[in-house]
């Protein structure tokens, strides 16, 4: 064999060498970085579930009107809300208390509800300081969202009317209407936005003309304002 030969055959091992060398570094370190559960994507090794939290939707929706101030209010994220985050605030404040920590809906659930044209708003925190998921993650940046309560319907007035007995006319509720009782005041509330459904009967012993000054759901109705006059005088009211 000649030096010549000899030479390049100790440089072709050593090359060789060389690369395996880089090889088993770079295999060692890679397998350094799977035990330690680190890497360069992940580096403090916390859980890919940890990434920010969306808000997905909110009822009532932002700028929504008529709105029933009884119901509850829901907002949806897109992961389950931890149970130390945060929670959103509503103004005005009323009684009432958040729901769903732990999961993706938090609902607000208020004792009473907002009187009619109630002008609403719901502040959902965000940044470091805001609503965190349960895997670690944070809302990017606060969301706000308003809306206007509606007005109670003057049809509860006639069916509160009659059952009290001040009108010449029964009410009896359908029988799939949910009628809420006398002493339930988040209920009565509610029925007030939305009534049960029902139907007025006449009782007997009144004149057929007095059906012409009957007006289902109209305040304005003779018979509506006479029983509201009797109702006030007799509670003493102005």
């Amino acid at each position: 064999m000649s030096l010549r030969f000899r030479i390049a055959a100790v440089g072709t091992a050593i090359v060789v060498l060389i690369v395996a060398g880089v090889w088993f570094a770079m295999m060692h370190a890679s397998a350094q970085s799977s035990a330690g559960g680190k890497t360069d994507g992940n580096p403090q090794g916390s859980d890919p579930a940890a990434k920010a939290i969306q808000v997905v939707s909110v009822t009532p929706a932002s700028d929504a009107t008529g709105v029933n101030g009884a119901n509850p209010i829901k907002i949806k994220f897109s992961a389950p809300v931890a149970a130390n985050s945060p929670l959103p605030t509503v103004t005005p404040s009323i009684a009432g208390s958040w729901k769903g920590t732990g999961t993706k809906v938090l609902e607000f659930v208020p004792t009473t509800g907002f009187r009619q044209y109630t002008h609403v708003t719901v502040q959902i925190p965000g940044g470091a300081l805001g609503v965190k998921s349960a895997g670690g993650g944070v809302l990017a940046r606060p969301v706000a969202v308003r809306y206007r309560v509606g007005h109670y319907t003057t049809m509860r007035l006639d069916e509160l009317l009659a059952q009290l007995g001040y009108l010449p006319l029964t009410w009896t509720p359908a029988a799939s209407a949910t009628v809420p009782a006398a002493g339930d005041a988040a209920g009565q509330l509610a029925a007030a936005y939305s009534p049960p459904k029902g139907q007025f009967s006449w009782e007997g012993g009144y004149p057929s003309e007095l059906q012409s000054f009957w007006q289902s759901g109209s305040a304005s109705g003779l018979i509506v304002k006479g029983a509201v006059m009797a109702f006030e005088s007799q509670h003493g009211l102005t």
